[in-house]
């Protein structure tokens, strides 16, 4: 988060980053969670992606597309409900599937956005946004990676979901 300060004069000085504290709860604009965090819950069939590169982290899991569904479930804990723009990072490997489901459970439903994690054709090693979406104080809201109708004998991949609350959110529409 940034703020610009004017003087007296109405000049503006330079932007800097600013901690919001209330009620002396640290808040912080970004919840990232990594493979390897306690938010983030896998079933079994995930390994330890060794050939991959550009992991958030120490690592990055992959599973198998074969049979029995796998799913990686990372779990924010909201502080201050509202919009929150939510990102994936994918670790980079091929082959890994064109079309991976990315459910993200929040306050209003659940939307399924589809991500190519294969690294010659996709998007690897950046935060790829998966879009803008409501959620409340708790820990009701989510995102699944899963292998939920695709082919077998392909590859999925999890590494890390950041969860980005709105600035306006915090400050309101008419800060700067």
């Amino acid at each position: 988060m940034s703020a610009v300060a004017r003087d007296a004069a109405g000049n503006q000085g330079q932007a800097t980053d600013v901690l919001i504290n209330i009620d002396n709860t640290p808040i912080s604009a970004d919840i990232i969670i990594d493979n390897e965090d306690t938010e983030a819950i896998e079933n079994a069939g995930w390994l330890m992606a060794t050939g991959a590169s550009n992991n958030y982290g120490v690592n990055s899991r992959y599973a198998l597309v074969a049979g029995a569904i796998n799913t990686y479930t990372f779990t924010p804990n909201i502080q201050i409900a509202g919009q929150y723009e939510v990102f994936a990072w994918n670790s980079c490997f091929t082959p890994r599937n064109t079309a991976v489901p990315h459910r993200i459970v929040h306050s209003a439903g659940a939307t399924t956005v589809f991500i190519n994690q294969d690294e010659t054709s996709g998007i690897c090693a950046v935060w790829e946004s998966l879009g803008t979406f409501s959620f409340n104080v708790g820990a009701a809201g989510y995102v699944e990676i899963s292998d939920t109708g695709l082919s077998s004998g392909s590859y999925i991949g999890a590494d890390a979901v950041r969860f980005t609350i709105s600035q306006d959110q915090v400050f309101g529409d008419g800060f700067e």
